[in-house]
């Protein structure tokens, strides 16, 4: 299976947003819907979370380092200090995120059909 550059996949993509987790460091990009989310939005509607065939991708750095979306690769600023003896400055380089697939669901309200591994919204 050949995998696109992420900036084409981004480029064709309907979906495509690049969003942070409160965690600082931790780089998301979603593409889909994760079941989760699918579940979060209908939570207060009737209907069903449907697998759709696609998958999304999550991309995630080391704590303490981010993602540079440019160059598709984690970073890490320079961290330095000193002491009585000296001062010091650490340089990082970059390194690959660790990259996570998921599939893909989209709301439906009407009853589906088939195969699907269809989640029933919680109505509260």
């Amino acid at each position: 299976m050949k995998f696109l550059p992420l900036s084409k996949i981004c480029a064709v993509a309907t979906l495509c947003a690049v969003a942070f987790s409160p965690t600082p460091g931790r780089a998301i990009l979603t593409i889909c819907n994760t079941a989760q989310d699918c579940m979060n939005r209908c939570s207060s509607r009737t209907g069903w979370c449907c697998p759709n065939g696609r998958q999304g991708q999550k991309l995630s750095c080391p704590l303490g380092w981010s993602y540079n979306t440019i160059y598709e690769e984690c970073r890490r600023s320079a961290t330095s200090g000193s002491d009585s003896k000296g001062s010091y400055t650490q340089n990082y380089g970059t390194c690959e995120p660790d990259t996570t697939y998921y599939d893909c669901f989209d709301y439906t309200t009407s009853m589906p059909s088939g195969p699907y591994q269809c989640l029933a919204c919680p109505n509260l």
